[in-house]
Parts: C-alpha cells; sequence; structure tokens
C-alpha cells in the first residue's frame, strides 16, 4: 500500500482489508524507525558541529595570544 493509498483510505474512511492493515501497519512502524535513524543522526551531527564550534573558538583564542 502506498502513502498516498493510505491516506485515500483514511480521508474517506474506506474499511481496510486485513492484509492491507497489515502493510500499512508495517509501513508505518518502519517510518517510525527511519524517523528515529534520522533524528538520532540529526542530533550526532549537531554535537559534532557544537564540538567543532568550541575547538574553532579555542583555536582562535590561542592564535590572538600568541
Amino acid at each position: 500500500m502506498t502513502p498516498d493509498n493510505i491516506l485515500r483510505y483514511l480521508e474517506h474512511g474506506y474499511v481496510m482489508k486485513l492484509e492491507e492493515q497489515i502493510e500499512t501497519a508495517e509501513y508505518i512502524r518502519n517510518l517510525q524507525q527511519s524517523n528515529e535513524t534520522l533524528r538520532q543522526g540529526l542530533i550526532e551531527f549537531g554535537n559534532q558541529i557544537f564540538m567543532l564550534r568550541r575547538e574553532l573558538v579555542s583555536l582562535q583564542k590561542e592564535r590572538r595570544e600568541n
């Protein structure tokens, strides 16, 4: 089942067959896992930027002092 089909069923109140419900549930679980993976990646990326920024500021201070 495609995202468009899922939305069509939900928007129009169509009843899904058991197979479609199982497929849709699996699709949603995969989306949730993908979102969690992306979220963790963004957090790690943000932490790396923070650490690099801190390092850059430290190097700039060292250069000014020398």
